[in-house]
């Protein structure tokens, strides 16, 4: 039963983690679709 809870926290804490770090990837997805095209000259 302890397990369990602690497992319940660690996903509630890496789902906070997740939440925190999507506008971060969306902020970056534009910038990598930029460079690509760079990185193939």
């Amino acid at each position: 039963m302890m397990l369990e809870a602690e497992l319940t926290t660690l996903e509630a804490a890496l789902n906070t983690l997740e939440a925190a770090l999507n506008p971060l990837e969306a902020t970056l997805n534009p910038l990598e679709a930029t460079l690509n095209p760079l990185e193939a000259l």
